[in-house]
């Protein structure tokens, strides 16, 4: 149930199922800026997504510090696809992961646009196997 083949990529001499570009809505203070959309790297290796300050992999100098890391078996998730036109989105194809913490009960979301709708549902189908609560995915 991993994506693998074509769509996997060495960066910084480390092997990921999945990586790419994709704008990340700003979280905290400047999520209200009206430049809150800033493309960032992100990368998947097996359960683990990361994302980068650098906006594309390739520009990805060390690996082991991501900007923010999302441990996907380890944390409750529910992966959504939004293919509509909303204004302020930098693209159709927003992604959504929906995270909840049940260790410090709290309830956040990444926002995610993609590319091209191809990437949206490439992203999507390997993030939302993890979906459900710990434990429960990929059953």
């Amino acid at each position: 149930s991993r994506v693998v083949g074509n769509n996997s990529k060495v960066v910084a001499g480390r092997k990921y199922d999945l990586c790419g570009s994709m704008y990340k809505r700003r979280g905290g203070f400047g999520r209200n800026k009206e430049n809150n959309w800033v493309m960032r790297s992100f990368t998947l290796h097996g359960q683990i997504l990361c994302y980068h300050e650098e906006p594309h992999p390739e520009q990805i100098t060390n690996p082991s510090k991501p900007r923010a890391r999302l441990n996907l078996a380890k944390t409750e998730t529910i992966a959504e696809m939004h293919s509509k036109h909303k204004q302020g989105l930098p693209t159709d194809h927003l992604l959504t992961i929906n995270i909840y913490d049940p260790v410090i009960r709290n309830k956040r979301k990444w926002e995610m646009c993609c590319i091209s709708k191809e990437e949206q549902v490439m992203w999507y189908n390997a993030i939302r196997v993890h979906d459900g609560p710990v434990g429960d995915a990929g059953v």
